[in-house]
């Protein structure tokens, strides 16, 4: 999961927090729900763990984990992971998907500044070529989502002066405060974890911006709630085998990645595989979380 949100606006997915309390009603009856820790720590002394069990996890930070999931949590006393991405908590920064994402829903002009110079993903036409304007939600939307994954595809210092020049207008302060952070660090059902400092894509990055990613993030946390923390989720789940080895180095004991798929006895577990979840309906959560979608 990313965000519990009954109006979202933003680059995550996100889920209504009625179907959010569905979902986990029907985990709590179907499946056992695991904390990452235990997880982890069967895996890597290849103990059985048991075929139809879960564990919950947050990537980025969102408040709304905070004021809407949180209650949920703690009512159905089921163990979560929240991978923060510790340069925006505890001020009005924006995760740069964030920024992109307002700027297109505002249509500022200078969205369209150099954009013919960003390669368009795989089988999209160019972002340059009559992509970017658009007035209908659904145009921007296509247009945004278009972009961003451009964006995902180009170097991060270049990336970072394409984001720098967009302007969102007002902000909405979307991410967690350290004090809940704290708060959730007090509670033995949330493990917390680092998701970089600034969200970057790692491979994007030379060896030592994505050392300092890595690494710096996880002393930010540990600093400010005060005790270790195990676990690392790669931005948009890309990493390389050099990355993987800047997560083990930097003292991190495990790492999740994405693949929407299931892991086993023989996952590495410094690129554990997640099903990410939007906001379907129970029966299409429960197709895909037996897997079905995959054959």
């Amino acid at each position: 999961y990313h965000r519990v949100c009954d109006a979202p606006e933003g680059s995550a997915p996100s889920i209504y927090s009625k179907r959010f309390k569905e979902h986990l009603e029907y985990l709590k009856r179907h499946y056992i729900i695991l904390s990452l820790n235990q997880i982890t720590e069967s895996l890597k002394i290849d103990q059985e763990i048991a075929p139809a069990s879960v564990a919950i996890t947050f990537d980025d930070g969102y408040r709304d984990v905070f004021t809407n999931a949180y209650p949920v949590i703690k009512e159905l006393n089921v163990p979560i992971t929240v991978f923060l991405t510790s340069d925006c908590m505890g001020n009005n920064k924006m995760l740069w998907t964030d920024v992109v994402y307002f700027s297109f829903k505002n249509q500022n002009d200078l969205l369209y500044k150099n954009f013919k110079d960003v390669p368009s993903p795989q089988s999209s036409p160019p972002v340059g070529e009559g992509r970017v304007r658009g007035n209908c939600r659904r145009d921007k939307f296509r247009n945004f989502y278009t972009f961003k994954e451009s964006l995902k595809g180009i170097d991060n210092e270049e990336r970072i002066k394409i984001v720098e020049d967009l302007d969102v207008g007002s902000k909405e302060n979307l991410m967690l405060s350290w004090e809940e952070v704290l708060e959730f660090s007090r509670n033995d059902n949330v493990e917390i974890g680092s998701h970089t400092r600034t969200h970057p894509i790692l491979p994007n990055m030379d060896v030592e911006g994505a050392r300092k990613e890595i690494f710096e993030s996880k002393t930010d946390i540990e600093e400010k709630i005060g005790r270790g923390i195990r676990g690392f989720s790669y931005p948009a789940g890309k990493f390389n085998p050099g990355i993987k080895g800047l997560v083990k180095g930097s003292g991190y004991d495990y790492a999740c990645a994405v693949g929407n798929r299931v892991n086993n006895l023989d996952t590495d577990i410094y690129c554990l595989k997640r099903i990410t979840i939007q906001n379907e309906p129970l029966f299409c959560f429960a197709v895909e979380l037996c897997g079905m979608l995959n054959l």
